[in-house]
């Protein structure tokens, strides 16, 4: 049965969200098929309790999101559990439990350390856009490790699994954001990838845009985010969903 067609989607969906959050316990493919179909669940159960046109611009992007980044490591199967299983898991358990507290927001408080990167997010995306666009791209780009490119084209043509975050480069991006809001000049040119993923930023909605600060604070790449962003925006948002 498709994630979509459960009788009770809430209940199906916090049964997912128990196995990730059991996941070195469970067997890889019943973790798998979690990761898939608890957000589809969860997201049904929104919108059968008609909570869905209640959130704000901001979670239903967390939400959209959410379902590529799930979709494209399920696609992977039970290899991507070693040797990182915890770094790919959690992340979706952490987001899969925002999505339950949304469908009864009176039954679940929120995560005080979720709700501080939300926050942190819109710090960042406001100084971000003071910037001009170079200063913009120029931070995108010191936050893009070197390899990027040649890792995300051997990720086009092989079945290697999606990069894992680095929270040590996400703690950078508050420090970047300061250097460049204070740099006196821009002498600094960025890269031409680096133009590419600030160009394809800037075309997202402020919502969006602050889910993608919120993904590069928690390690995510700048690419990375902002790809997922935009496939969740052109795929799921033009129709309301």
């Amino acid at each position: 049965m498709p994630p979509s067609a459960a009788a009770d989607p809430l209940s199906a969906g916090l049964d997912a969200l128990y196995v990730l959050r059991s996941w070195d316990l469970q067997p890889p493919e019943a973790v798998m098929d979690a990761v898939r179909a608890a957000p589809e669940h969860l997201y049904q159960a929104l919108k059968l309790k008609r909570r869905w046109h209640k959130l704000t611009p901001l979670d239903r992007a967390d939400v959209h999101a959410l379902r590529i980044v799930a979709e494209d490591l399920a696609r992977h199967g039970p290899d991507v559990l070693t040797p990182h299983g915890a770094a790919h898991i959690t992340p979706i358990a952490e987001e899969c439990a925002h999505l339950a507290r949304l469908t009864d927001p009176g039954r679940w408080n929120e995560s005080p350390a979720r709700w501080s990167a939300v926050r942190s997010a819109a710090v960042c995306l406001a100084i971000y856009q003071r910037l001009s666009p170079t200063r913009q791209a120029v931070v995108l780009g010191q936050l893009t490790p070197p390899e990027e490119t040649t890792t995300r084209l051997l990720r086009a043509l092989t079945a290697s699994t999606p990069a894992v975050p680095d929270l040590l480069r996400g703690e950078e991006l508050m420090p970047a954001l300061h250097r460049a809001a204070d740099a006196a000049d821009e002498d600094e040119q960025p890269t031409p990838h680096a133009k590419v993923v600030r160009d394809q930023l800037a075309a997202l909605p402020a919502p969006w845009q602050q889910h993608v600060m919120r993904r590069i604070g928690s390690g995510t790449t700048p690419t990375d985010a902002v790809a997922v962003a935009r496939l969740a925006h052109a795929r799921y948002a033009p129709a309301g969903a």
